[in-house]
């Protein structure tokens, strides 16, 4: 987990509380502060640190250098061969890291993830399902156009993220940029269909995938994979056109693609 001054410590609590409820009781929880926090932050992690003093690990960074910074960070201070990834404002069930553990081992999965609920409100009445292809043969077919994980819900091998790179600094897609690497190195992916996290997402959301500097990291991302030979040229065409789209368009019509066009509606 990374967590940054701008995050909400009330969201954080709820968060970590999700974590430590687990039917499968996590060994250590590696929390990176990704550049000083502010007082409230500070003293959220200062609390579950007392109380969890055998199992909590602060990796404090001196300045914000991003999540896939971060996250490398992190990574390297994990012993466990199982990472669990978790978001600072997002809410895991309490059997969610047990179905999916028991779910690598039963499809020799070396990354792993599930549906996600969106919510803004209340998780409980969910508003979107964020869907993802199940079966690894599912997820190398989609996974050319589109990222086959979701990964506030991820889990995966240490050993075969570090193989394949780890977390490097991509702004906005850190994730993905993961993701590929691991699939061309040989890793197996799964994904369960059932959403076993509620993912808080708000019109910030979906602004925040916009603007110039969003249109060059994903220009640079699809030109870097196509010429790795991941991307065909009819995805890189997609992709760029697509990204192009999404970045141009206004707060309201980016809202209305994603939740229109890339979620289901939840039930």
């Amino acid at each position: 987990m990374a967590v940054y001054y701008k995050e909400k410590s009330d969201w954080l609590r709820i968060s970590l509380d999700s974590i430590f409820a687990q039917t499968y009781v996590p060994s250590e929880v590696v929390i990176v502060k990704d550049g000083p926090l502010n007082a409230e932050l500070d003293s959220v992690l200062d609390e579950y640190e007392d109380t969890y003093k055998e199992k909590i690990k602060i990796v404090a960074l001196p300045e914000n250098g991003g999540l896939g910074k971060a996250l490398a960070a992190g990574l390297k201070v994990c012993t466990n061969e199982y990472i669990v990834r978790a978001d600072t404002d997002d809410y895991s069930k309490p059997d969610r890291v047990e179905k999916q553990l028991k779910a690598m081992e039963a499809h020799s999965a070396d990354v792993i993830s599930c549906y996600v609920s969106e919510f803004d409100r209340d998780m409980e009445h969910p508003d979107k399902i964020k869907a993802v292809p199940v079966t690894h043969e599912e997820i190398m077919k989609y996974g050319r156009r589109r990222n086959p994980f979701n990964h506030p819900a991820v889990v995966f091998r240490k050993s075969r993220a570090v193989h394949a790179g780890g977390y490097r600094h991509a702004p906005w897609i850190e994730d993905y940029d993961l993701w590929i690497r691991m699939l061309m190195d040989g890793s197996r992916g799964y994904n369960l269909e059932e959403p076993l996290v509620c993912m808080r997402v708000n019109s910030d959301t979906y602004m925040r995938r916009g603007g110039r500097e969003y249109l060059k990291s994903m220009k640079a991302f699809n030109r870097k994979y196509y010429k790795a030979g991941w991307f065909s040229f009819a995805d890189y065409m997609v992709r760029t056109s697509a990204n192009i789209l999404v970045a141009l368009s206004t707060n309201r019509l980016r809202d209305i693609i994603y939740k229109k066009f890339l979620r289901k509606q939840s039930i």
